[in-house]
């Protein structure tokens, strides 16, 4: 069983989230993105890190949603690769859901690529449903608008 933590991000963790970030994205975020992201109160910034073997604080996964008003946008969820389907990508989605019910938020936005067939699987298991599609927004692949509402 895999164990680990979710914590807020903070600004020292910037390096970190972007290595991973670069693993999991075409178009990732600059750490200096990040960092600014950091900053922003708007948006709320979670940790997966390690608690065993040893590796303990490792960052081993990431999210970030940024709240306007009632509404919310998830940005990234992130894990390393060699940990995917064990539950992290999934704790820190509930996570961010508990977060923007807490902000009294209504309605939950993402974008996810029509191909990554995880996270779609994962975000309609969470009850997210596709209102809406974007034409090839990453390159020749679409994107596929999802929401929760709250």
């Amino acid at each position: 069983m895999l164990d680990y933590k979710i914590e807020i991000c903070k600004i020292n963790d910037a390096k970190d989230i972007f290595l991973l970030e670069k693993k999991s994205f075409n178009k990732p975020y600059s750490v200096v993105t990040i960092e600014d992201m950091l900053k922003n109160s708007a948006i709320i910034f979670l940790k997966a890190v390690k608690a065993d073997n040893g590796l303990s604080g490792k960052l081993i996964g990431y999210a970030s949603m940024q709240i306007i008003l009632d509404e919310a946008e998830i940005h990234n969820i992130a894990v390393d690769l060699s940990l995917k389907r064990k539950g992290v990508g999934k704790s820190l989605a509930l996570q961010l859901i508990a977060a923007a019910k807490e902000k009294g938020v209504k309605r939950i936005f993402l974008e996810v690529n029509e191909n990554n067939t995880l996270a779609l699987s994962l975000y309609s298991k969470l009850g997210f449903e596709i209102v809406s599609v974007r034409q090839k927004y990453y390159g020749e692949d679409s994107a596929k608008i999802m929401s929760l509402s709250l």
